[in-house]
C-alpha cells in the first residue's frame, strides 16, 4: 500500500485525471476485444450449419428467415465482423497514442522536477557527490519509473 501512495505522489491532479481516462479507454478496449472474439462463434456456426441453433437463436428476433437467404446472412455477419474489427483497431491505435503521449509528458515533467531541484540546491550539496549520479537520476531512473508505470497500465 505504501508503494501505491508513493507511486501516485509524482502525479499532479491533471495527470491523475488522465490516468482515469486511460483506464476507461483500457476498459473499452477490453470490451471490444471480447466482442470481436464473441463474433467468431456465430460466424463459424453459420458457415458450418445453415440451420444451427445459434443461427436461429441469435438472428430470429432481427430477421425474417423466409426473406433472408443463407448467402446474405453470411455477408451480413462478415460485414459486422469487419466493422467491429476496424473500430477495435482504431480504438486500440488511439489508446496506444494517448498512452505514449501521457507517458512522454510524465517523463518530461518528472525529469524537469529533478533537474530544477538539483539546480536550486546550494554549492555544499554538490561538493561530495558524483555528477554522474545526478545524470543517472535525471535520465535513467526516470526511465525506470516510466517503465514501472507502463507495466502497471498494460496489466
Amino acid at each position: 500500500m505504501n508503494i501505491d501512495i508513493q507511486a501516485l505522489s509524482f502525479f499532479n491532479k491533471n495527470e491523475k485525471g488522465k490516468i482515469l481516462i486511460l483506464f476507461f479507454f483500457m476498459l473499452i478496449a477490453s470490451i471490444l476485444e471480447l466482442l470481436s472474439l464473441g463474433m467468431i462463434l456465430p460466424i463459424t456456426s453459420v458457415f458450418l450449419d445453415e440451420k444451427s441453433t445459434i443461427y436461429t437463436k441469435l438472428f430470429d428476433p432481427f430477421l425474417n428467415f423466409d426473406s433472408v437467404n443463407f448467402e446474405n446472412l453470411i455477408y451480413f455477419l462478415l460485414i459486422i465482423f469487419f466493422i467491429i474489427y476496424l473500430f477495435k483497431i482504431a480504438t486500440l491505435l488511439f489508446i496506444s497514442w494517448y498512452q505514449q503521449k501521457f507517458l512522454y509528458n510524465l517523463k518530461y515533467n518528472i525529469s524537469n522536477k529533478f533537474y530544477f531541484s538539483y539546480i536550486n540546491e546550494d554549492y555544499s550539496f554538490y561538493r561530495n557527490k558524483n555528477t554522474a549520479s545526478f545524470m543517472r537520476n535525471i535520465m535513467s531512473e526516470v526511465d525506470n519509473l516510466i517503465n514501472f508505470y507502463l507495466s502497471i497500465v498494460t496489466i
